[in-house]
């Protein structure tokens, strides 16, 4: 039987924007930082043969132009 393994990502929320919050302002956001964090996940995710990436929510913050 073949077996698979599966990255995991939430909420990217990338945008070319200073530092925030969410629009609630409860959450602190890292715009510009979240393209960095991802591509730390994908040399994670390559470095352990990760078959599959799923990424629950927004890519895009509405910030973004």
């Amino acid at each position: 039987m073949a077996s698979h393994t599966f990255g995991l990502i939430g909420d990217i929320q990338y945008a070319d924007h200073p530092d925030g919050s969410d629009f609630s302002g409860t959450q602190k956001r890292y715009f510009r930082g979240s393209l960095d964090c991802t591509a730390r996940a994908v040399d994670i995710w390559k470095d352990a043969g990760v078959d599959f990436v799923v990424q629950l929510g927004d890519a895009i913050d509405g910030r973004n132009a």
